[in-house]
């Protein structure tokens, strides 16, 4: 399931492109989480990431959708600091979807889902490869201070795991608070 997954991503990421999508925000977020791991400390990356948001609408147009929201495709790369169980790095990009409700006010709530690739320096029980693969779901808000200029405060659980090319991979779950600037166009 989670090929096909990637698959359906890797298509409407080239079919985006070929509509040269505009820009709609350009933020960075930073943040930290926590996850269990079976033998050792707590998993504690601490995420510094680069959004990008690229405006969904002019497809959605296209088929006769006009949504309120502000509906983004994003591409999120991150090279992410690990303090615990050991100091180490993971470091890949996300691709997803974001979704910001009511768009013209001071306080607009958002929703975010997505995958990508990651690839972490952390040695663990859980996971018998390097390079993985990251799921994600989160929510969270913006707090624009003009028209142009936002804080983002959010939430995002994320499951990184090998997809099952080599065993073990229970995965690592990993719940991520994060605050974040962005410039919206």
């Amino acid at each position: 399931m989670k090929k096909w997954i990637v698959v359906v991503i890797g298509i409407i990421l080239c079919c985006a492109s070929a509509y040269a999508l505009p820009i709609k925000e350009s933020g960075v977020l930073i943040g930290v989480g926590t996850g269990n791991l079976r033998d050792r400390d707590d998993y504690m990356p601490i995420p510094i990431i680069w959004h990008l948001g690229y405006d969904f609408k002019p497809i959605l147009q296209k088929i006769n959708l006009t949504p309120e929201a502000i509906v983004e495709l994003y591409l999120e790369p991150q090279i992410n600091p690990v303090a615990s169980p050991d100091a180490n790095v993971e470091f890949g990009c996300g691709i997803g979807w974001q979704i910001i409700f009511n768009p013209k006010s001071k306080i607009c709530p958002y929703l975010t889902f997505g995958s990508g690739i990651i690839y972490i320096t952390q040695s663990t029980a859980e996971q018998s490869t390097k390079y993985n693969f990251q799921d994600q779901a989160g929510c969270g808000i913006y707090y624009f201070l003009d028209k142009e200029r936002a804080l983002n405060f959010g939430y995002r659980i994320r499951h990184i795991s090998n997809l099952g090319i080599k065993h073990p991979n229970s995965g690592i779950d990993t719940h991520l608070a994060e605050f974040g600037y962005s410039v919206f166009f």
